[in-house]
């Protein structure tokens, strides 16, 4: 069985084809009696959608409970994965980065969700005996809730502040503040850039998440999935009246036939 699925703690979401839409059912009986710390599994019922960025499930098999606890780097996270965002697909990229932090930063963790990105650094950070100042801003209600609940709960307030709404205000807040800016929403983040580099300090580092062209449609050739969004980032900086440069960027993941997820790591000067 070669199907694709998240796992989220004891839960099991379920990507399922189209063609296969009739023994999702069984399906999710053979991923509970191959996986056994899996006790609940959902399909997919729609692509993620709202301000809250949530979609819809529809339960298969287990226990119909959408609660759930998921552990990354020694972090511990409550949530209800129907009515958050959250991908275990990005714990390379929050170790990552959390690697990255040194001593004494100022981080805006944007579109935090449930706190995995500021949590997993904060507590890196508190191992390491460093400090930082984190704030981790968030839209969703329940989102925000479970965020504040996980900052406790992994002993990392004197850390991390939990922020209520909508990124765009906070960042008006904060100009020139953060030493590091972390931007994992892809579908939208774009429009948060022109703020985000005016709440970046001289030599801030911003990592940017976003969507890029792997193929092209047409012609089927191989096509730079970075080019478009280095190119965006760059003329919004010189509009900013600021220079930028890019450090890093790689492919996170496959999306579609034709796009792929992508991080660029730029510094603001």
């Amino acid at each position: 069985m070669n199907l694709a699925f998240d796992q989220i703690g004891n839960v099991a979401i379920l990507e399922v084809p189209e063609e296969r839409k009739k023994e999702a059912k069984q399906l999710a009986a053979k991923i509970m009696d191959t996986n056994k710390h899996i006790t609940s599994v959902y399909a997919k019922g729609s692509a993620m959608a709202g301000k809250y960025r949530v979609r819809k499930l529809k339960f298969l098999a287990g226990e119909k409970s959408t609660l759930t606890t998921y552990k990354e780097s020694g972090c511990v996270f409550e949530l209800d994965v129907a009515k958050v965002y959250f991908s275990p697909r990005l714990a390379f990229e929050r170790t990552r980065i959390s690697n990255e932090v040194k001593n004494g930063e100022k981080i805006l963790a944007l579109f935090a969700g449930v706190g995995p990105f500021p949590i997993v650094i904060a507590k890196k950070l508190k191992t390491e005996k460093k400090t930082a100042e984190i704030v981790a801003n968030e839209l969703n209600p329940a989102a925000v809730k479970y965020l504040r609940q996980n900052i406790k709960l992994n002993k990392v307030e004197e850390f991390v502040t939990a922020d209520k709404g909508d990124a765009a205000k906070l960042l008006v807040k904060k100009k020139k503040w953060a030493s590091r800016v972390i931007m994992p929403l892809p579908h939208t983040a774009e429009q948060f850039l022109p703020q985000v580099i005016d709440a970046t300090a001289k030599n801030g580092i911003v990592h940017f998440y976003g969507f890029g062209p792997h193929r092209n449609e047409k012609t089927k050739k191989a096509a730079d999935p970075f080019k478009k969004l280095e190119a965006k980032i760059k003329a919004l900086c010189k509009k900013k009246k600021r220079t930028c440069k890019i450090i890093f960027k790689r492919v996170v993941r496959p999306y579609s036939p034709f796009s792929v997820q992508v991080v660029i790591d730029f510094k603001v000067l």
